[in-house]
């Protein structure tokens, strides 16, 4: 079972999220196009976070679903975002979870230092592509500006839906109809702008400075090796960017790079994501002040 709020926020906006599952919080950013509605691991989404100890609190970001577009925002709005959702609902510890473009508006909230944070995971997450030098490779463009990304934002909806409607699982069809459909409520300025900030100059934090700061929360990194969406490259990047040497063996930090594995690892390791989030906030309790 899930439940539907929403509140405004002190400009005026409305943030709206769906909660399911147990225990410690962990706010969920989703990817591109997708939504509050977006089932990681399909008909076990809720039953896996249950599991894990997790209560997700999946959150349309903004211009998604029922939450406003913000123009002109940036990732350090979001943190703020999150922030006023967790002060709304009286959390004292919490996590969050990035998937794809979600990655980095979760990182955010490391970068922002939001208070009672204390783990971030990033899967298939997406990288400074303009530092990378991969912005043509991945938008057909060096400059992403938002008329180019609402074109390709439209695109990529008409080929994703597509892509859903020939599933050979046909009981997911639905599914997938019901979450990317509800993406689209406010159009696509929400999809559009991840791009634009994705391809930016600058993210308006810098990796370096979360990963010399030794009081971070943990951190966590999922990826493929055979991603085509987000390539091997970006994640190795935040990896090296985020963690340096300081992962695996005698650190709190993890990383994993999955081989065989492609760009939707997480409906295939949902509850590992999880259970890794939750015993990195270092509590299985509620998180309430």
């Amino acid at each position: 079972m899930s439940q539907h709020f929403k509140m405004v926020l002190r400009d005026g906006r409305q943030l709206a999220w769906r909660e399911y599952g147990k225990g410690f919080p962990i706010v969920f950013a989703h990817g591109n196009l997708n939504s509050s509605l977006l089932e990681p691991a399909w008909q076990k989404t809720a039953g896996q976070a249950e599991n894990a100890g997790a209560r997700v609190l999946a959150l349309d970001r903004p211009g998604y679903g029922l939450t406003s577009p913000h123009t002109n925002r940036t990732y350090l709005d979001f943190a703020q975002d999150v922030q006023e959702l967790i002060n709304h609902l009286s959390i004292s510890k919490f996590g969050v979870v990035g998937y794809s473009s979600g990655g980095p508006h979760a990182l955010s909230c490391v970068a922002a230092q939001l208070p009672g944070l204390t783990t971030c995971s990033l899967v298939s997450s997406d990288a400074p592509y303009h530092k990378l030098g991969l912005n043509q490779r991945m938008y057909g463009a060096s400059e992403v500006t938002m008329e180019h990304a609402l074109s390709k934002a439209k695109e990529n909806y008409q080929a994703m839906v597509a892509s859903y409607q020939t599933m050979k699982k046909r009981d997911r069809v639905p599914i997938a109809l019901a979450d990317i459909n509800h993406a689209i409520l406010n159009g696509f300025e929400g999809a559009a702008s991840d791009s634009v900030l994705e391809a930016s100059e600058s993210w308006g934090f810098e990796l370096e400075d979360i990963k010399t700061n030794e009081d971070k929360p943990t951190l966590n990194i999922w990826h493929g090796s055979v991603d085509h969406d987000v390539p091997i490259e970006a994640g190795t990047y935040m990896i090296e960017q985020l963690m340096g040497s300081d992962r695996g063996n005698g650190s709190k930090h993890r990383c994993h790079i999955i081989e065989g594995e492609n760009h939707t690892l997480i409906r295939r390791h949902w509850e590992s994501i999880l259970l890794e989030a939750v015993a990195g906030g270092g509590s299985g309790g509620e998180g309430k002040l």
